[in-house]
């Protein structure tokens, strides 16, 4: 059978056949220009351009370890690739926390959460806060944020300095898109892009700052989704707001980032506190994967300074980039090595690589090795309690610092409540624990 195979001329016409067809589709492929590399003097002269916009991207739970360009062996994300090749990709870069408000809090402050005071529920910014969207707003940028986790909600404070912040609905007409007032509909990551072509296509003539939050990732449980399929659609939606920026001749002109609120939690570890309850929620302790996002910036030529290791240094390191002053940071910040994390059952705390993860009465302790145990596979509490000891003093301050800062609340209705409790963020009865 397989000699007449060999000796069949139709075998080799057949082959010919297929190689032709690939050889047609790999011409007739998708290969986006390439950014020019730039020059040292196109990098300084960046904050003097004024056709510079920038366009901020958060895909909400967004491992960098399941993107294909941070080595994941699946193809899950060809456009954030695309990024990644033509921009720079930050190899390590850690979130603040491991849940929305607190992350988002710090990104934009540019403060810890131990000094920024957002760690529960019901807090929120307080309006002297000079966020990122205010100090570009100044700067003679249009500002427009569109997103759908509810804990980045205006009655958080996350709209100040957006002319336009909304949520968009399901099928929005895009007419609507001027709404400054959130809808009260949750929608799909279609939405945002529609709703931020639509801004494109009212403000292509202005500098523009531009923050999209796509959520879709987020849900893959609740769709019935792997993982790695929400990965991919994320990236899609990307895909399709890059696409429309290129249409409107807007690609080049603009720096895009790409990041993530925090990672997510896979089942890799699971919690060793005996409560279901508590380990659904994020931030149950703060493994590394859920702190562990990636940070894609494109054109390559946007590096200027001291890059981003941490979520906390992007806003400003992005302020200098367009030529706006970022606020002077307020107070006695941590040192670099001295990362709090705080989260609605847990402290984390990190210094010269050990972290460790209290509960919230502070009877349970992990205790990790980060600088020779990555994972987290090991805990060494039991064997090293001057570690632990150090660890709980600088709790115990951060913490009393905490309490008499005097964090503000927000006003939370009891519909966007139970919508934070299905995303897995509360208990029923949250409200009632404050800790």
């Amino acid at each position: 059978m397989l000699r007449r195979l060999l000796d069949s001329p139709w075998t080799y016409f057949s082959l010919a056949g297929v190689l032709f067809l690939v050889l047609i589709m790999t011409q007739f492929e998708i290969r986006p220009p390439p950014r020019p590399k730039g020059t040292a003097a196109d990098i300084a002269s960046l904050k003097d351009r004024k056709d510079l916009n920038l366009v901020f991207i958060v895909i909400d739970t967004l491992r960098a370890d399941r993107l294909h360009g941070y080595g994941y062996e699946r193809e899950t994300s060809p456009t954030l690739d695309y990024l990644a090749q033509t921009g720079v990709r930050f190899g390590r870069v850690i979130s603040q926390s491991s849940w929305t408000k607190s992350s988002m809090a710090s990104l934009w402050t540019s403060t810890w959460p131990a000094r920024n005071g957002i760690l529960r529920w019901s807090e929120r910014i307080p309006p002297e806060a000079n966020m990122p969207a205010e100090l570009l707003q100044k700067a003679g940028f249009h500002t427009a944020g569109i997103w759908r986790n509810g804990w980045v909600a205006p009655n958080f404070g996350f709209d100040q300095g957006f002319d336009t912040y909304l949520r968009p609905q399901s099928g929005r007409d895009p007419a609507q898109f001027q709404h400054h007032a959130p809808s009260t509909v949750m929608g799909t990551d279609e939405d945002l892009t529609v709703a931020a072509r639509e801004f494109l296509n009212s403000y292509a003539n202005q500098r523009f700052f531009l923050y999209v939050h796509y959520m879709d990732v987020h849900d893959y449980e609740e769709r019935g989704d792997r993982y790695e399929d929400g990965v991919r659609e994320a990236d899609a939606a990307v895909g399709a707001l890059l696409d429309h920026l290129k249409e409107r001749g807007l690609f080049e002109g603009s720096v895009i980032v790409v990041t993530g609120d925090h990672g997510e939690h896979l089942g890799e570890k699971h919690p060793p506190f005996p409560n279901r309850a508590l380990e659904l929620h994020y931030g149950n302790p703060s493994y590394e994967e859920l702190l562990a996002v990636p940070l894609l910036v494109s054109p390559r030529s946007a590096l200027s300074g001291e890059p981003p290791h941490t979520t906390q240094e992007l806003h400003a390191w992005l302020l200098r980039l367009a030529g706006a002053q970022p606020d002077p940071p307020r107070g006695a910040e941590p040192a670099a090595d001295e990362l709090y994390v705080s989260e609605l059952a847990y402290r984390t705390y990190r210094r010269d690589g050990w972290k460790s993860a209290f509960d919230r009465s502070q009877d349970r302790v992990l205790l990790f090795d980060l600088a020779h145990d990555p994972n987290e596979q090991q805990d060494l509490s039991a064997t090293r309690p001057d570690v632990v000891e150090a660890h709980r003093r600088r709790v115990d301050e951060l913490t009393r610092e905490l309490a008499a800062s005097g964090a503000r609340r927000a006003a939370i209705s009891a519909e966007e409540r139970a919508r934070l409790e299905a995303l897995g963020y509360l208990e029923p009865a949250e409200a009632l624990k404050q800790p």
